[in-house]
This record gives structure tokens, sequence and C-alpha cells, in this order.
């Protein structure tokens, strides 16, 4: 791994199937970014616990121009996914999770920036918090493969080899940046949602959530954290702590093409 941090992200098992081999994204059609120099410049900030969603069209729609700063990214970042179904079998106990889950689709074409964007605005997550995180996972690079080759992608997502905890994502964990942004900006969502105390797994609602303020929203970077242990506020400090820095630090930012 060098210099990047090796992660081992949220320790839940996906017994699904993943598509055929060669299979082509299916599904909905993919949104491309639709942004012009003309479009509202806004940030992407983070929404409240239980806010409503925008839809993956929406976001497309507000992505704001971005160049290619990762140019070896242009394959995956051409490349959609496809929605997934949890099976009646899974997850038993978790419907909302169940349901929140079928929302993630990778149906996104863009640059790197932009992709990072729109993942961030659909799961209505920080945009900086989501570049922070890519910056530590990968340094923004969608072919990095970690984790003893069992996690890929721009926020290695560990889903390379059968059994991995998310090996429902499986091809397109590696094939596309946006389906890899995708469910792992899912995977925090559902954390800040509360979404995993409906079925006991632990209340995350013990830390309130800070969505304007997201350099001291505890909740949110405890939900980051999870994603590297697999465990409710324990083994992620130093992970945290490096997602802490890039976000202040804002390295993307001397990124070049």
């Amino acid at each position: 791994m060098a210099k990047i941090i090796v992660v081992v992200e949220l320790g839940l098992v996906f017994l699904l199937p993943g598509p055929a081999p060669g299979e082509a994204a299916g599904g909905r059609a993919a949104a491309r970014s639709t942004a012009t120099e003309s479009a509202a410049v806004r940030h992407f900030d983070t929404l409240p616990p239980g806010a409503e969603l925008p839809t993956d069209e929406a976001c497309a729609a507000e992505v704001r121009p971005a160049v290619e700063v990762r140019p070896a990214n242009t394959p995956q970042n051409q490349t959609t996914g496809r929605a997934r179904t949890v099976p009646v079998d899974r997850w038993i106990g978790f419907p909302t999770y169940r349901r929140t889950f079928e929302r993630v689709t990778g149906a996104f074409i863009g640059t790197t920036d932009e992709i990072l964007q729109w993942a961030s605005c659909k799961w209505g997550i920080d945009e900086d918090v989501t570049r922070a995180r890519a910056v530590v996972e990968s340094d923004w690079r969608q072919e990095l493969v970690g984790d003893n080759g069992h996690s890929v992608g721009i926020l290695q997502v560990k889903c390379l080899q059968p059994g991995d905890p998310h090996d429902i994502a499986f091809p397109d964990c590696r094939d596309s940046t946006a389906y890899n942004a995708d469910y792992a900006s899912f995977a925090v969502r559902a954390c800040y949602d509360n979404l995993y105390a409906e079925g006991g797994w632990f209340d995350a609602t013990a830390l309130p959530a800070m969505p304007a303020d997201p350099a001291n929203d505890e909740r949110l970077w405890q939900c980051v954290g999870l994603w590297y242990s697999g465990a409710w506020q324990s083994g992620n400090e130093a992970y945290v702590d490096a997602v802490r820095r890039a976000y202040a630090d804002r390295p993307w930012e001397r990124f070049a093409p």
C-alpha cells in the first residue's frame, strides 16, 4: 500500500451474487454530468439525519464542472454500475437499510471530482469529507488494489474476493468509479441515519449530529471511522485523524493531471 492507509471496511457480509462476468451496467440509465460554467455554484453539504435524499438525476444536474486530475481513472469513470436487491434471507430486521441499499446504482459518468461530488450530493454527505476519504483511501486512484488483494477503488471497497464483506458490489466496485463512491457513501449515510439501530447493532444517536458544522460533527466522523474498523467508536482513531487532516489540508486542490 506504500503511503496509502490500508482500509478494512465495514465488517458486514453481503452474500449476494454480483453481475455475471462481462455483464454491462443495467437497470437505470447513467446520469451524465450536465454541469456547465453557468450552473449555480453550491457546496454539497451534509443533510440532517432522516432528510429526504436527492435522486441520481437531480445530483447530476447540480454537479459543478471539474477537470480530470486522475486521467488513469477515465475508463472506470466512464463505466456505470447497476442496482442490486437484497434477498429476503439477508439483513433480516433491517428493513430501512435494505430499502436504502437499493438506491446504490453507480449511474453517473464524469471526471473523478465530479463523481465524488455526485456521490456526496446523492447521500447528503459534505463533499469535502468525501474528497478527504478518497485521499486517505486511494489518493483518488480507482485502480488501486489494497488490503492484500481484497479492497479496490477510490474508496477502497472490500469486495474483490468471495466472502469479502462487500462482495455483493463486485465487479462494479472495481470497474466503476461512480459505483465505488456510491456504495461507500451509502455506508456512511446508513450509519448517520442510525439505520443499524433498527436491527439492534448500535445506536448512533448517542452522538449528536451537527450537519451544519462538518468539522465538528462527531457522529459523521465516527460513521467515517466505522467504514474503516467495522466497529462503532472503536479501532478507528488513526484513520479518522488522517481523514480529518486531509479535510483540513485539502490536498486535492494541489492535484494536477
